[in-house]
């Protein structure tokens, strides 16, 4: 696979994932203004994860990955996302009155945000982790 088709896949991937997960966890109904829902509450954060390995895994001048390791770093990202706002969850007087008010104004619109900090673990150790596998996939490769 090319590397923008690598890169696409790897968006579209994300986006879907979140979405259908987005639609389990909140038990909707498999209509459009559902899966409308589900988009805007999940599917964007699998947009962002997307890019984040689609990015990690083209971008630079090693070979770009293959399609079974993206899934297998975008896999990564979801667990680490869930261990993090599992554990964000437990401590919500970290959380700052300007990051309350934040989830208050997005819960108004019905945006539910999980945990920031869950995201921006997975985030950095994501690009950590695409890093790593592209430098051992280059240096088996030479």
């Amino acid at each position: 696979m090319r590397r923008f088709g690598l890169f696409c896949f790897n968006v579209l991937l994300g986006a879907a994932a979140a979405t259908a997960c987005g639609m389990l966890l909140r038990r909707l109904p498999f209509e459009l203004r559902a899966i409308g829902t589900a988009f805007l509450q999940f599917g964007i954060a699998g947009l962002v994860v997307g890019a984040t390995v689609g990015i990690g895994a083209v971008v630079g001048p090693r070979p770009a990955l293959k399609t079974s390791r993206c899934v297998f770093a975008q896999a990564m990202v979801a667990i680490s996302s869930g261990i993090g706002g599992f554990v964000g969850s437990y401590f919500p007087h970290v959380f700052a009155a300007a990051d309350r008010a934040v989830h208050e104004a997005l819960q108004d619109r019905g945006i539910i945000v999980g945990s920031w900090f869950g995201a921006a673990a997975a985030t950095l150790f994501e690009i950590i982790h695409v890093y790593r596998m592209r430098r051992r996939a280059a240096d088996r490769r030479s």
